[in-house]
């Protein structure tokens, strides 16, 4: 697995891409069983980020405000203003479908987005896991 901390550093799509987004902390106890449970699950079956790195390219962006990402903070779209990085993020490297992996609030803004009117991430599949919190209203739910 390699960290690319700058867009620059990251080659060009390949035929397929992963995005994996969320704040993995590991301090809650959640977040360190759910870890410890998916890491494990994932050897077992081929599934490491090296193993899906052998066949997809994998991104893993730091969501923004979190892991050492910018420390911005909007107090009126917030979760509007982390869609958008990541949006960004997958326009810049030219993302135009990926499967997406959101944990916690990586899951709730998947979910937010991928029902939202107009969709700003390119989401071809996702897995949404632990995610809470208010999702809009529409005809959906």
């Amino acid at each position: 697995m390699r960290i690319a901390r700058d867009l620059t550093e990251l080659a060009a799509p390949g035929p397929g891409s992963v995005v994996s987004i969320g704040f993995y902390d590991g301090v809650h106890l959640g977040h360190q069983a759910l870890i410890s449970s998916v890491l494990d699950r994932a050897a077992a079956a081929g599934l490491t980020i090296d193993a899906l790195a052998q066949k997809y390219r994998v991104l893993a962006p730091d969501m923004l405000g979190f892991g050492e990402s910018a420390k911005v903070i909007d107090f009126t779209d917030g979760r509007g203003m982390r869609i958008r990085h990541i949006g960004r993020f997958c326009d810049v490297l030219g993302v135009t479908a990926a499967h997406f992996v959101g944990n916690s609030m990586g899951a709730i803004n998947l979910l937010v987005d991928t029902t939202s009117e107009k969709p700003v991430l390119p989401v071809r599949s996702l897995v949404a896991i632990c995610g809470g919190g208010d999702i809009q209203r529409n005809e959906h739910v």
